[in-house]
């Protein structure tokens, strides 16, 4: 499955899971707190720079700038740095939150200059801003989600001088309250798009969509003199059109700029009924393409058109179910787990065979998939056929998992990759997330199928498998 933005956001989907029989489960309560806080200001003697986050359940993490005058902030190398993703810690008490962190800090080459520590006294201010309901369940829970803002002022002891620094930031309280949450059912609706401009060096990006978690726009710019990233946005999207304002921010110069995205909709062919299925999760989606025509214009002088040719505008209805089955434990290997292993395979046929007792990792890697290195599998089995001269493909489709497949040619122990799929995107709007490849294949030579489930690129440890169907004609 490609995680990139417009499969994952891109799809409007809340991917989840087939549940099986579900009965009544204990009552899971849980609460989590997390902290953002961002310092920034002249002081004596130069320049100070820090944003920190720290979050109960999962940690945090936070950096700190300091420039000496005469080095100008976010134009010239900073005198001295430090980030850390476990020196960092929050407490709150009533209205007053604490924000701690401390760093090993070194000059822009990496030379070690000694510790230093931050200390943020903040209070909320303002009043509570709850988050608004999530989409519809039937899944028996409630989350509650409370933002406030904070303000105060953060001690730091940077090489060896105190600094004071007024510092803002959001403190969120989460509450969850589940009574079943090993299972999940859900629908969803709502409308977005993504545009893409590409220019030699330059590279845009302009997303936005509204659905049952609300309203949210994003946008990058970058170009070989800076980058800008989006750091606020309003506005709104349905399905007669999209209009947003953006703050943008180039982090590095410290340079701000604005931009607008305006443009209208019409419907662009039919509707369109997907099925997006993995290991313990299947969902129906109905997505309608929408033709765009406006512009997306940035303070700078830049515009660019907003189209058919750079966006991809869509509205959606999902309706997703999920589970964490226990069952039964995976059986043993199949002989062809491994290409010592693999069974010769009659074009024109089709086999079902069961993964989840194979290898976790697969015997040969990919690397000619769209994505590329994010792309990657496990639990694989193996299959061969010889060439015809002509055009050959492998369809995964009907698998009960998320698939992806590969294709090679052999000498001894070496392989050499002549193919490889993952999910297979329709036009002008749905996905699958079973694998079909096609390759041209030479009479007489003898080719090497590697076929299994989609591996999560940072959790290597999570690998999709169960019941595979393979086609090869």
């Amino acid at each position: 499955m490609r995680r990139g933005l417009t499969a994952l956001i891109g799809a409007g989907l809340l991917l989840a899971s087939l549940p099986g029989t579900v009965g009544a489960a204990r009552i899971t309560r849980f609460t989590d707190q997390a902290v953002g806080v961002s310092c920034e200001a002249a002081v004596d003697g130069g320049f100070v720079s820090s944003f920190v986050e720290h979050n109960i359940l999962f940690g945090g993490d936070g950096f700190v700038d300091l420039w000496l005058d005469p080095a100008v902030p976010f134009d010239d190398p900073q005198t001295a740095t430090g980030f850390t993703d476990t020196d960092v810690d929050h407490t709150a008490s009533g209205d007053s939150v604490t924000v701690t962190a401390s760093w090993a800090l070194t000059d822009v080459d990496g030379n070690p200059l000694g510790d230093g520590s931050m200390t943020a006294d903040m209070v909320r201010v303002g009043d509570p801003q709850p988050e608004g309901p999530q989409p519809k369940s039937n899944h028996h829970s409630r989350t509650s989600v409370i933002n406030q803002d904070l303000e105060g002022t953060a001690t730091f002891e940077l090489l060896g001088v105190t600094y004071e620094v007024p510092c803002t930031g959001t403190v969120t309280d989460i509450s969850v309250d589940e009574t079943n949450p090993t299972s999940f059912v859900s629908t969803n609706v709502g409308v977005q798009v993504e545009c893409i401009w590409i220019d030699g060096d330059s590279f845009t990006d302009l997303f936005a969509i509204d659905d049952g978690f609300g309203f949210f726009a994003t946008a990058f710019l970058a170009t070989a003199d800076g980058e800008l990233d989006a750091i606020g946005a309003t506005g709104s999207i349905d399905a007669s059109g999209v209009n947003v304002a953006l703050d943008l921010l180039d982090f590095n110069s410290g340079d701000t700029a604005t931009a607008t995205a305006a443009a209208t909709f019409a419907l662009l062919g039919e509707p369109v009924t997907s099925f997006i299925r993995q290991q313990d999760s299947l969902s129906k989606n109905v997505e309608q393409a929408l033709a765009t025509s406006g512009s997306f214009d940035i303070s700078d002088g830049r515009s660019y058109a907003m189209d058919t040719e750079h966006c991809r505008a869509e509205t959606f209805a999902n309706h997703s179910m999920a589970s964490q089955p226990k069952g039964p434990k995976a059986g043993a290997a199949p002989v062809n787990d491994t290409p010592d292993g693999a069974l010769p395979f009659k074009l024109g046929g089709i086999v079902n065979i069961q993964t989840g007792g194979t290898a976790l990792d697969p015997e040969v890697g990919i690397t000619t998939c769209p994505q590329g290195i994010s792309d990657d599998f496990g639990h694989t089995v193996w299959y061969t056929f010889v060439g015809t001269g002509n055009p050959v493909t492998m369809d995964t489709s009907g698998s009960g998992f998320d698939t992806v497949i590969a294709a090679f040619t052999r000498d001894g122990d070496e392989f050499t990759e002549v193919g490889c799929e993952d999910d297979v995107t329709f036009q002008p709007v749905g996905t699958s997330f079973q694998a079909v490849l096609t390759i041209d294949t030479e009479p007489g030579v003898t080719y090497y199928v590697e076929a299994g489930g989609f591996r999560r690129f940072f959790q290597p440890e999570l690998v999709q498998s169960g019941r595979l169907r393979l086609a090869i004609y």
